[in-house]
């Protein structure tokens, strides 16, 4: 392969040279932008996926943390009656009759104190209006049917349906309960219950809670839009679906039917920040899950508001900018390459006439011929060597010439003399012959 390379011609040896250089270094630049251009999108997305999941926390906090002071200034108003003496029954019942009507969205307001604990008449008041057998103050006051109506408080013995009144009873704190069940006629929907405790002289005698349904908070999270596709949804502490946006017959499912990590499950129920990336099965898009803990009043029990972040939207900005520079980087670099050619023409053609005169010269033997000197740079240079080269040859020859010349000469001299004297050793020899034979 390397062989093949150096038996390119120049042009194309330059070409290619430049060209792959300039396109290795692109393509680090460009694998180096597209991949901090990727991680930038993303966490900057995750920072807002996280803003967001807080700031819509703070909106559902709020709004449970107005119930939930509507709960305790109930119960601080009983508890002062309390301490001031003997309060009456229907004063009361009036204010929690007041309290549901000033606040639509409730779906009950109730009150139920320990026997004897308010008046001391509960055999007075058995199975009176707004009373069970008891004769307890427990008045459910509710709007199941559509209008405000007042029965007794049912089930608050029972350890599982009674769990709202029971737990805050015994711990004396605010509570915030999981989705619970509630029939209206036939259909059976979720509501949740904010409780808390009424105490006097150093120990509950009382709960006043605040039903909600869960389909209050469906407005909430319908708010939340990131990236075209990502949403918002409501989870209680048990790790129960309390509101979605678009799928209600999620509401009511636990979180692990959605393939959650049991971290993330416990982290619910611990009440802590917790997130979780997810790979769909069936398109193989990437989410991000991001849950920020709600805290409502001084309920121990936290729910947790999630938020849905697509990495694919996020993502898309980045790779739309990622394969425009890798086009426009490619067509930069083609560009190149026939600059590079022109270029490199302009460099290779005087050295291809200079390798032609230098051929004529070896093939001919012709001496006067001079390569073009077309510019200064180093190709000029070598040309104007050559043809610096060829005249100092020329001169050597003709200095060779005129030598051969006069040694020409000389030998034609040095001939002539041993003709002449050979000629002249013979005529001697012969006139000696000619004495010789007169003598004898």
């Amino acid at each position: 392969m390397f062989q093949k390379f150096r038996n390119l011609k120049l042009r194309t040896k330059m070409a290619i040279s430049i060209c792959s250089a300039a396109w290795l270094a692109f393509a680090v630049a460009i694998t180096y932008i597209g991949y901090n251009a990727r991680n930038m999108a993303e966490a900057e997305a995750l920072d807002k996926a996280r803003e967001s999941a807080y700031r819509y926390a703070n909106v559902v906090k709020a709004e449970l943390g107005r119930s939930m002071d509507v709960a305790r200034t109930v119960a601080y108003s009983f508890q002062g009656m309390k301490q001031q003496g003997v309060p009456p029954r229907d004063m009361m019942d009036g204010i929690l009759k007041q309290v549901l009507e000033d606040n639509p969205s409730f779906l009950a307001v109730w009150t139920c104190w320990e026997p004897n604990a308010l008046d001391g008449k509960d055999s007075d008041f058995a199975d009176a209006f707004g009373h069970d057998e008891t004769g307890r103050f427990l008045p459910y006051w509710n709007r199941l049917t559509g209008d405000i109506d007042v029965e007794p408080l049912a089930d608050y013995t029972d350890p599982e349906k009674g769990a709202h009144y029971l737990q805050t009873l015994t711990s004396g704190e605010e509570m915030i309960s999981d989705p619970v069940p509630f029939s209206v006629g036939e259909k059976t929907q979720l509501k949740t219950v904010l409780s808390v405790p009424v105490r006097f002289d150093g120990k509950t005698v009382a709960v006043v809670g605040i039903d909600i349904p869960v389909t209050a908070f469906t407005p909430l999270v319908q708010q939340i839009k990131l990236f075209n596709t990502g949403y918002g949804f409501l989870i209680a502490n048990d790790g129960v679906f309390v509101a979605h946006p678009t799928k209600q017959a999620n509401v009511g499912k636990h979180m692990d039917f959605f393939a959650f990590d049991k971290k993330v499950i416990q982290d619910v129920t611990a009440g802590r920040e917790t997130s979780q990336y997810k790979v769909s099965k069936t398109t193989g898009n990437k989410t991000y899950y991001i849950l920020a803990p709600i805290a409502i009043g001084s309920a121990k029990k936290k729910w947790s508001l999630a938020v849905n972040l697509p990495i694919d939207e996020v993502l898309k900005q980045p790779r739309k900018l990622f394969y425009t520079t890798l086009i426009l980087g490619n067509a930069a670099v083609l560009i190149l390459l026939g600059v590079v050619y022109l270029i490199s023409g302009g460099i290779s053609q005087p050295v291809v006439e200079i390798a032609n005169v230098v051929n004529k010269v070896a093939t001919d033997r012709d001496l006067t011929l001079q390569a073009p000197v077309k510019t200064g740079d180093e190709v000029g240079l070598m040309a104007k060597a050559f043809n610096n080269m060829t005249g100092a040859l020329r001169e050597s020859l003709k200095v060779a010439d005129m030598a051969a010349t006069e040694v020409d000469s000389f030998s034609d001299e040095v001939s002539k003399r041993a003709t002449a004297n050979k000629e002249r050793a013979s005529e001697e020899e012969r006139q000696m012959g000619v004495i010789q034979e007169t003598v004898n």
